[in-house]
């Protein structure tokens, strides 16, 4: 994966504690980093983005968190609701709509990727 320690060092600290509070662990939150990482996004941008993704899974009235069928507090779980999203179609304004600006991109990229498993695991590092 394209995560490093500098990068990993850099990011962490903007979602280590919005995952953990959602009930990630550690090694589905490097997991989700290093993905977001092999698309050439900056650490904090990876950070900043999973941080906000993560609390709006979290309120359960927000349109992302509507958008799964279950809570989402681990990452088989967000995997099966973004492989639902991509088997819907989910473009770029819709995952706008249901997170934000500042985090659509790294969102789009974890819909779009949701089918490839493999590459969510820390085999790959």
């Amino acid at each position: 994966s394209a995560l490093d320690f500098r990068k990993l060092a850099t990011a962490m600290p903007y979602v280590g504690s919005a995952a953990a509070a959602l009930g990630f662990n550690l090694e589905e939150v490097l997991a989700l980093m290093g993905q977001l990482s092999n698309t050439g996004l900056a650490s904090s941008t990876v950070g900043t983005s999973l941080r906000k993704i993560f609390l709006l899974l979290a309120d359960s009235s927000s349109k992302l968190s509507k958008s799964f069928k279950e809570p989402v507090r681990d990452l088989p779980t967000l995997l099966k609701g973004l492989k639902e999203l991509k088997l819907n179609n989910t473009e770029l304004g819709e995952a706008l709509e249901l997170t934000d600006i500042r985090s659509v991109i790294a969102f789009q990229s974890l819909i779009e990727g949701a089918d490839k498993e493999h590459e969510f695991s820390l085999q790959q590092f």
